[in-house]
């Protein structure tokens, strides 16, 4: 059983909210301060960075935060955020994430690092809203903040490559003009090379054929089906 001391004791946190903040006035990386769910926050910590991003997969606004508060603030913080959450949008938050959806809030409960690197994790979309933190801090922490790029996003970049054949008006890979094609495959190699530092297989091209609609596998079943009659 925790001790009320224990429970009060002033001690970092970090954590998300989902809240979309697209219609807050923003003017030098800070926030308009009229609005409900930052003067929660001024209400329970005097010391808080919050960074206001969007999630990779569903695009959806949220508030990675930095404070440093007493447990029984942060619980209370929370408790009052999920009525702003449920009056604003009619449901109740998700504190555990299911099959195809994700959790509205979470926390991280071991945290390893200092308060510049906190900070830092927080300042990764370049947007941000702080009080009770020195400036200089702020301004170091930021200057070392970066989105950490993952395999996936950097496939993605070769598959813009080929789905830009689509808006150029082709509906498929056979479509398109030759010239294009050297021209396409050209970008590909450069932009694969660019983000693995390696050189595209012919196969790994395939792929990302595939996978950005520009081929099927209705030509690979007719290949199978041919060679399979020739046996």
């Amino acid at each position: 059983m925790e001790s009320y001391i224990e429970s009060t004791k002033t001690i970092p946190h970090l954590f998300y909210v989902d809240w979309d903040w697209s219609d807050w006035e923003e003017k030098e990386n800070a926030c308009s301060t009229n609005s409900e769910i930052v003067n929660l926050y001024q209400k329970y910590f005097t010391k808080a960075f919050i960074g206001f991003e969007v999630s990779k997969e569903g695009n959806v606004k949220h508030l990675q935060s930095y404070v440093e508060g007493s447990k029984l603030q942060y619980n209370s913080f929370i408790a009052k955020y999920k009525r702003l959450y449920e009056k604003k949008h009619g449901v109740p938050p998700m504190g555990r994430a299911t099959k195809g959806k994700r959790k509205n809030y979470g926390r991280v409960k071991q945290i390893r690092t200092d308060e510049m690197n906190c900070i830092s994790y927080c300042a990764k979309d370049q947007k941000y809203y702080y009080w009770g933190i020195e400036d200089s801090l702020v301004q170091d922490a930021v200057a070392m903040s970066y989105k950490k790029e993952t395999a996936k996003d950097k496939r993605q970049l070769v598959i813009n490559v080929f789905k830009q054949v689509f808006k150029n008006g082709y509906s498929s890979w056979s479509d398109v003009p030759y010239e294009e094609k050297i021209n396409c495959i050209e970008c590909v190699y450069k932009t694969h090379f660019e983000a693995f530092g390696t050189v595209c297989s012919v196969k790994q091209i395939e792929v990302y054929q595939i996978q950005s609609g520009l081929k099927n596998f209705r030509r690979k079943a007719e290949l199978y089906v041919e060679f399979e009659n020739t046996l």
